[in-house]
């Protein structure tokens, strides 16, 4: 599921599901990553070439950000909002 590099937003939301979150979305993880309850990326995409875009920015710290996002999900059905988050 991960490869070595790290671990991308599509590869976050993969890994929760498999934990039984099925309803977690790409939404609510740009969602926490915009609220600052995610870190930003740390290993940049890198350029694929002109006019190809660049590969996904990822986490090097996968096993991490998926226990985080874990307790953001849990913390978010204990309290309904984020206030307490």
């Amino acid at each position: 599921m991960r490869d070595k590099a790290g671990l991308s937003r599509d590869q976050l939301v993969e890994a929760l599901q498999g934990r039984g979150y099925v309803n977690v979305t790409f939404r609510p993880v740009t969602d926490w990553r915009s609220r600052d309850l995610l870190p930003p990326f740390d290993l940049d995409g890198a350029r694929l070439g002109r006019a190809h875009g660049r590969a996904r920015s990822q986490w090097s710290r996968g096993d991490l950000i998926t226990e985080q996002s874990i307790w953001i999900i849990e913390l978010l059905n204990l309290f309904g909002d984020y206030t307490h988050v």
